[in-house]
């Protein structure tokens, strides 16, 4: 089984490389809370490094804040590095509000427009403290800007994968406190965007009860109006596979004044009106989803069955007839047909239909069942 490539740590881990390593004389010199007999490498990232090289003396160069900005940088892209748990011992010794520095450091990378720098900077914070929401909240809208550059520039199946992180970085904060508005705001676009439309719906109401953003109230409401729609039929979709078909007609006539020419809305609603065994309104509603779309299997089997239902053999073989003319060799109308044809004991047609199925999809139970008992007529 091929292993799913992770394009988050090979995006960070590629930026890691501009990370270079120094030895010191003197650690003292620095300041840093290292031990007496540590001896780890120090990281600097390459344009420090460069500079300190093109003005002389490197030793005399180096600080302290050179160092961490360094150790912040490599903490950041390589999650797997060796004395990452080092750094992070000694950042934390350098000073109790280090959460706070790497923070407002990726806050200013990120008005000086330096997105590279500002997103590894929250990546380090979710690194060394998943519970700061601030860092973390600005490290899932980092990849989600990573996302949509992928997928603008056709690297779909990795901005995807950004996206899917980016969403479960804003789930997980609402782990951490349920009331963090910005996350319901946040998560509700990432679900319309997957198309889940009644997760979306449900984020942006509980983001206009936390918020007191009367522009951005104004913006979620308005993005609730326009996929109310998609909500009702996702609901409907949800009681339909439920059985409970009076919640799915109910979900699906409210969109029906507005998308009465939707074939799927037609057809769907035939299968609701048959799980209630309203038979003549789903032969109704199907044969309307036929005038829409000719070109639909699932249509022509079910309007033929619910036909079979009301004892219309005869109307039922016209109709999988129709199909067959239109959409050529569909096992399943080839067997639906022969099933009419074994009702009206016309064995030779029942027979040629059913051979011919079983030659479309050998595999089917039913279709191999119902061979069987032919050849023993």
């Amino acid at each position: 089984m091929k292993k799913e490539i992770n394009y988050i740590d090979e995006y960070f881990k590629g930026k890691a490389q501009k990370v270079n390593f120094i030895e010191l004389k003197d650690y003292k010199q620095l300041g840093l809370e290292m031990g007496e007999d540590i001896r780890i490498p120090l990281p600097l990232v390459s344009d420090v490094l460069a500079d300190g090289i093109s003005k002389g003396n490197l030793e005399e160069k180096v600080d302290a804040e050179k160092i961490l900005d360094g150790m912040i940088f490599l903490i950041g892209t390589d999650n797997e590095f060796e004395f990452k748990d080092d750094y992070i011992k000694i950042l934390r010794e350098y000073s109790e509000e280090i959460d706070d520095y790497i923070f407002f450091k990726g806050i200013k990378y990120l008005d000086q427009d330096l997105m590279e720098r500002s997103e590894v900077y929250f990546r380090a914070i979710r690194e060394m403290n998943p519970e700061h929401i601030l860092g973390r909240f600005n490290y899932a809208l980092a990849l989600e800007r990573i996302a949509q550059d992928m997928i603008n520039d056709g690297e779909e199946i990795k901005g995807m994968q950004f996206l899917a992180e980016s969403t479960y970085e804003l789930e997980s904060i609402l782990d951490i406190d349920e009331k963090y508005a910005l996350a319901y705001y946040k998560l509700g676009y990432h679900y319309n965007f997957s198309n889940q439309y009644l997760k979306a719906k449900l984020m942006w109401e509980k983001y206009i009860n936390l918020d007191n953003d009367d522009l951005r109230i104004q913006e979620v409401r308005e993005q609730i109006d326009i996929i109310q729609d998609n909500v009702d039929l996702e609901s409907g979709l949800t009681y339909l596979s439920y059985n409970r078909h009076e919640e799915a007609l109910e979900s699906f006539l409210k969109i029906l004044p507005r998308h009465s020419e939707w074939w799927e809305l037609r057809y769907l609603l035939g299968m609701t009106h048959a799980g209630l065994n309203n038979s003549q309104a789903a032969i109704d509603q199907y044969r309307l989803a036929l005038e829409l779309n000719s070109e639909i299997e699932d249509v022509y089997n079910e309007l033929g069955i619910e036909l079979f239902k009301q004892g219309d053999i005869a109307e039922a073989i016209v109709i999988f007839s129709k199909g067959i003319d239109i959409l050529g060799d569909k096992y399943k109308l080839y067997f639906n047909r022969g099933l009419g044809y074994l009702q009206l004991d016309n064995y030779i047609k029942a027979k040629e239909d059913i051979n011919k199925a079983y030659e479309l999809n050998p595999v089917d139970e039913n279709v191999l069942e119902t061979k069987n008992q032919l050849e023993n007529i």
